[in-house]
C-alpha cells in the first residue's frame, strides 16, 4: 500500500481524523499481511483499503463477527480483524448515526407499546403467563425483603425503606437536565436550578432534609452559622426548583454505523435514583449477585464444559434497558416498590422539539435501571431453573445487567420467558451450544481466552498507546501482531515529540482521573527503552529514568472553589487533586519516571 503523507493539523497529543484513518489503514494492512488469511480475503481487504472503501470493510467485519469458526486460531484471527474496524466511530460512512440510533429507539418504542397492550390483556384473561408472574413475584419479594426487620409474626417486610434510600442519595458527576457538557461537577449542580418531575418533588425535599450539605447550601449558600428551619428550607427549596415531566434523549458514539441512545434525567430525580440503586445493589448482593464485580460471569465463561445439561450457556439482549416496559414492572414488583419507582422515573422523553410518553419504564441513564433489569432477569432465570429441575438460586445462573448465564437444561426455557416479557435475545452474543461463549467482556473458545483488541477512538496519543499495548496484554494476540505493533510505533515515530516507551505495562503506572487507567507510552522491551532518546541515566542514583505521558485534570475556570460544594467534594473524596474539574477534558504533560515507577521531576510541555 502506498504510504500516505501525514497531515500535522492536530496538536502533539491529538490526532486529526485524517491521521486516525491513516493509522487505521496501516494497522489493518499490517495485520492482514502478516497473518495466514486466505489469498482472496487479503486481496479483498487490500483493494478496499486502496480505494478507501470502508463500507465494504464494515460489511465484511459485520459478517465475520456473527461467525464462530472451526478452530481457536482461525477464530482469533478473523475476529481480531473484525474488531479493528466495526467499532471505529471515526469512520465516516455517510450515515447519520444519530438518526440511526433514534430510528432504533422509535422502533423499540412501537414494540413496547404493543407489549404494554399485551400485558394489560393478559391481566384480564387467565393464561399460562399468570403462573410465571406469580413465581417471579415470589422471587422478587424474597429479594426485596432481605435485610429488612422482621415484624411480630416473623415476616420480613418487602416495603421500600425510604429512610435508607433517601440517606444513600448522591449527586453524580454525569450530565443532568439543566447541567450538561463538560462542567457537571458538584458546584455547577448545586448552583443551577434543580430540575425535577412533579411526582418526585416531595421525595426530593425529604432527601434534602436528610442531606445536611444540600440543606445548608439552600439556607446559607455563602457559609456561616445555619439554623435548620423546615419552613424556610421548604420555601427556598421550592424557589430552587424547575419542575419538568421529561428526560432528554441524547446519543453517544457506539460503532461506525450507529450511535447509542441514552436519556439524561432531571437532576433531583437522578439524585433519588442513586439511592434506590444503592439499596437494590445491596439486596442483590445478599443473594450472590454483586453488581460491583463482573468476575463471576467472567469465570463461568471460561469454566470447563463437558456438553452436558449442567454446562453453561450465555445470553445477551438487544436494547435491554429500553425493552423493560411499564406494564411488566407493574406486574412483577410489589405495589409499593412500583409506586416508588414510578414516582421517581421520568414518564416522558423530550426528543428534539417533541415530548412523548415513554412506553419503557427506565432508559439507559436512569440511576436504578441497571439493578432493576438485573433483578427482573434474575427472576426469569429463577423461574426457568425451577421449571427445568434446577435449584432456582444463583448456583444455577449468573446475571449482570443483560449479560445472562444459565445452565444448558434451562437455556431454551429462559429464552422463551425472556421473549414473553418483551426482550429480544441478541443472536450475535447468545450461545447455547458450541465451543464459544461471551459475557461481561470475556470471549472464550473451549475455555480459552480469545477476546480481540478493539478500536473505538484514536483521537489522542494515549488511545494509540492503548491500542498497541492491548495486543500485548492478551497473550493470544502477541505472536500475530508483531508487525502491527511495529507499524503503530513507526507511525507515531514520525511525531517524535510524543514517542514514549516503557519497559512494563504502562496502564498500571498512573491511575486516570476517574479511577480508570490510561497508557503513558508504548510497552516495549528493555533494550528499546534504554536506546530511546527519552531515556536518561542518573549518576547520582545509578538509575535509568524514562520520559512518559502524563494526564492531569483540567480545572473548571468558572468554579469558585469554596463553601459547601468544596466541603462536599472533600468529604466524598475526589480522583483528581483539583476539586472541580471538567468531565471530558484533560491537560497533557510529560514526566520523568524511574524504571521502578518513582517520579523525580515533571515539566509541563
Amino acid at each position: 500500500m502506498k504510504k500516505k503523507p501525514i497531515r500535522r493539523q492536530g496538536s502533539r497529543y491529538h490526532l486529526t481524523r485524517s491521521e486516525q484513518l491513516s493509522l487505521l489503514e496501516r494497522v489493518v494492512s499490517d495485520f492482514v499481511s502478516e497473518n495466514p488469511f486466505p489469498v482472496e480475503f487479503k486481496i479483498r481487504v487490500q483493494w478496499a483499503l486502496n480505494e478507501g472503501n470502508w463500507r465494504d470493510l464494515i460489511l465484511l467485519a459485520d459478517g465475520i463477527a456473527r461467525t464462530v469458526y472451526g478452530n481457536r486460531d482461525e477464530h482469533i484471527l478473523f475476529h481480531q480483524f473484525a474488531s479493528l474496524i466495526r467499532k471505529a466511530s471515526f469512520i465516516d460512512l455517510g450515515i447519520d448515526r444519530a438518526n440511526a440510533a433514534l430510528e432504533t429507539l422509535l422502533r423499540v418504542e412501537r414494540r413496547n407499546r404493543l407489549m404494554n397492550m399485551l400485558f394489560r390483556r393478559r391481566r384480564a384473561t387467565p393464561t399460562a403467563w399468570d403462573a410465571v408472574v406469580y413465581q417471579m413475584q415470589r422471587y422478587i419479594v424474597k429479594v426485596l425483603s432481605l435485610g429488612e426487620r422482621r415484624d411480630e409474626t416473623g415476616f420480613r417486610n418487602p416495603e421500600p425503606n425510604l429512610k435508607k434510600i433517601l440517606s444513600n442519595c448522591r449527586i453524580t458527576s454525569g450530565a443532568a437536565v439543566g447541567v450538561h457538557g463538560n462542567a457537571t461537577h458538584i458546584e455547577r449542580k448545586l448552583g443551577a436550578m434543580w430540575t425535577v418531575t412533579s411526582s418526585c418533588v416531595d421525595l426530593a425535599f425529604s432527601a434534602v432534609l436528610l442531606n445536611w450539605h444540600m440543606a445548608e447550601h439552600l439556607l446559607s449558600p455563602d457559609g456561616g452559622i445555619v439554623c435548620l428551619d423546615p419552613v424556610e428550607l421548604r420555601k427556598r427549596f421550592n424557589g430552587k426548583l424547575a419542575v419538568i415531566d421529561y428526560n432528554k434523549y441524547d446519543s453517544v458514539p457506539k460503532t461506525a454505523k450507529t450511535e447509542r441512545g441514552i436519556a439524561v434525567e432531571p437532576l433531583l430525580n437522578l439524585f433519588i435514583q442513586t439511592g434506590i440503586d444503592a439499596v437494590l445493589r445491596e439486596k442483590l448482593r445478599r443473594i450472590g449477585i454483586d453488581l460491583s464485580d463482573q468476575g463471576r460471569n467472567q469465570r463461568l465463561v471460561v469454566e470447563d464444559d463437558d456438553g452436558g445439561p449442567d454446562g453453561w450457556c450465555t445470553i445477551d439482549l438487544s436494547s435491554a434497558s429500553d425493552t423493560l416496559v411499564t406494564e411488566l414492572v407493574k406486574d412483577v414488583l410489589p405495589a409499593s416498590w412500583y409506586d416508588l419507582l414510578d414516582r421517581v422515573r421520568s414518564p416522558r422523553t423530550l426528543r428534539g422539539d417533541q415530548c412523548v410518553a415513554s412506553n419503557r419504564f427506565a432508559s439507559m441513564g436512569n440511576g436504578f435501571c441497571f439493578p432493576l433489569q438485573t433483578l427482573i432477569f434474575a427472576a426469569v432465570c429463577h423461574v426457568a431453573s425451577r421449571e427445568t429441575g434446577g435449584s432456582g438460586d444463583c448456583s444455577d445462573f449468573a446475571v449482570y445487567g443483560d449479560d445472562i448465564i444459565v445452565r444448558r437444561r434451562a437455556f431454551n426455557r429462559t429464552l422463551e420467558l425472556l421473549r414473553m416479557i418483551g426482550c429480544v435475545p441478541n443472536p450475535r452474543k447468545t450461545f447455547g451450544s458450541g465451543p464459544f461463549k461471551e459475557s461481561c467482556g470475556v470471549d472464550a473458545y473451549n475455555g480459552q481466552d480469545v477476546r480481540p483488541a478493539e478500536i473505538k477512538q484514536l483521537d489522542t496519543i494515549a488511545q494509540v498507546y492503548s491500542l498497541h499495548n492491548q495486543f500485548l496484554r492478551r497473550p493470544h494476540l502477541r505472536g500475530i501482531t508483531d508487525r502491527t505493533r511495529e507499524g503503530i510505533r513507526r507511525f507515531v515515530g514520525e511525531h517524535r515529540k510524543y514517542y514514549f516507551v516503557t519497559n512494563s505495562d504502562p496502564a498500571v503506572v498512573h491511575p486516570l482521573l476517574a479511577g480508570e487507567t490510561y497508557d503513558c507510552g508504548f510497552w516495549v522491551g528493555q533494550d528499546a527503552v534504554l536506546s530511546s532518546p527519552n531515556a536518561r541515566f542518573c549518576r547520582n542514583t545509578q538509575t535509568w529514568y524514562i520520559k512518559v505521558l502524563r494526564l492531569r485534570a483540567k480545572a473548571d475556570p468558572q468554579a469558585n472553589g469554596g463553601g459547601i460544594p468544596l466541603l462536599w467534594a472533600a468529604l466524598n473524596g475526589a480522583s483528581a487533586t483539583l476539586p472541580f474539574v471538567l468531565r471530558r477534558s484533560v491537560m497533557y504533560s510529560t514526566s520523568w519516571f524511574s524504571t521502578g515507577g518513582v517520579c523525580v521531576s515533571a515539566t509541563i510541555s
